[in-house]
């Protein structure tokens, strides 16, 4: 992924488990795209770490996603 962190799904609730679990499957072995189009389909993609991160409402029980 490209450097990206890893983070514990466990604590997604269902859906967001699903969307960063289709991120990994299309964005294995790239990464951010924006140097060609931004915002690239990597950057806005739901299910990325970084958005997870800042969405509270993927969380199970408001747990903070390390």
């Amino acid at each position: 992924m490209s450097g990206e962190e890893v983070i514990d799904s466990e604590k997604l609730t269902v859906e967001a488990r699903q969307d960063y679990e289709q991120f990994l499957a299309h964005f294995e072995d790239s990464g951010c795209r924006c140097f060609l189009n931004p915002p690239c389909s990597w950057c806005t993609h739901s299910g990325n770490p970084r958005n997870l991160r800042e969405d509270d409402t993927a969380w199970l029980s408001g747990v903070a996603g390390v």
